[in-house]
């Protein structure tokens, strides 16, 4: 048999694989044969967001975006003879 007829003969037999019966499931249900994963995370979540957030690209962010304020000219809300201006 060449490499070809045992991937299809294994494909037919993962197709007609089945699981398990509603009575064996019980059955290991009170048998304590179950998967259960504790949902814990190893760090907290303060400790994730300071990470995340508290970053060397950040900073440089925070130290450069205020000098872009200061340093780009803002236009005016109303344009000079709109009639907006006050009296």
């Amino acid at each position: 048999m060449g490499p070809r007829s045992e991937q299809g003969a294994a494909v037919a037999e993962a197709a007609t694989l089945a699981g398990l019966s509603a009575a064996e499931v019980d059955q290991r249900r009170r048998a304590g044969r179950v998967n259960v994963v504790a949902r814990r995370s190893s760090r907290g979540a303060w400790s994730i967001v300071r990470s995340n957030v508290l970053t060397r690209f950040n900073a440089i962010l925070g130290v450069l975006y205020p000098r872009r304020t200061l340093i780009v000219r803002r236009p005016a809300l109303s344009a000079p003879g709109s009639g907006d201006e006050p009296s």
